[in-house]
């Protein structure tokens, strides 16, 4: 039996992917590019049938969730994503470490649109319910947005695909999150 790794992603990647890679999967193992490891996440490419897919996953909460740009992958669980995993097991070295940015590091533009890449919508929107007591309705309510379309656009993100409003969405928790005061 393996020993625990000071690597949690890896240790559930062993623990979760130990049957063989079927054919399918094996022809996308080790061809993934633009390897990134951020924390509990890591992240990549590969070429598919239909072209680039962004893959991932991700350690949260002691569950390993997956997500793929995919038509397959809508849910994580695809080829790819199990390719991924493969990938990481084989040769952890070959993803490039990257620091999760902080929101504390915000100084600039620069560094508020990579805090923006790295942090997920979910959390923000989480964090305005938890701090701020402002539910998702109530935020799409006072950004003109329906609660369900916030909603897709935060399953889109854990997909790899993104409305193009997705950088607004955050922009605005993101105001909301820092005012000292909101009056209700």
């Amino acid at each position: 039996m393996e020993t625990p790794s000071n690597n949690p992603l890896l240790d559930k990647i062993n623990n979760q992917y130990q049957s063989a890679p079927s054919d399918k999967t094996k022809k996308y193992i080790n061809q993934f590019y633009g390897r990134i490891k951020k924390g509990n996440m890591i992240r990549a490419n590969v070429e598919g049938n239909h072209g680039s897919y962004g893959v991932t996953l991700k350690l949260k909460n002691n569950y390993l969730e997956s997500g793929c740009s995919c038509y397959i992958g809508k849910h994580g669980g695809c080829h790819h994503t199990t390719a991924l995993a493969f990938t990481y097991k084989e040769n952890p070295d070959s993803f490039e470490e990257q620091k999760m940015a902080k929101r504390s590091s915000v100084k600039d533009l620069k560094t508020l649109k990579n805090y923006l890449k790295d942090v997920p919508l979910e959390d923000l929107i989480n964090e305005l319910s938890e701090t701020k007591g402002i539910t998702q309705a109530a935020f799409g309510r006072s950004i003109g947005m329906s609660s369900q379309h916030i909603s897709a656009v935060k399953k889109s993100e854990n997909r790899n695909r993104h409305f193009k409003e997705l950088g607004a969405i955050k922009l605005a928790c993101l105001y909301l999150l820092e005012r000292k005061k909101i009056k209700s």
